[in-house]
């Protein structure tokens, strides 16, 4: 019983913490391209690095 929480909970914060990635990712990219810092190429590849990292990192 207890291994089965303990894997549920580990699931859990291992997507939650996925999920910070990518949103952070999503704002650094968006904020490069609103200051002037990055165009918007390189926006989308930042943008699709990161919802490629969210799906190979789920079970």
């Amino acid at each position: 019983m207890l291994k089965r929480v303990r894997k549920s909970v580990t699931g859990v914060a291992k997507a939650l913490w996925c999920h910070r990635v990518v949103y952070a990712g999503a704002a650094l990219a968006y904020g490069g391209l609103c200051v002037g810092i990055v165009d918007k190429e390189l926006a989308n590849q930042v943008l699709t690095g990161c919802y490629i990292a969210l799906v190979v990192q789920r079970p």
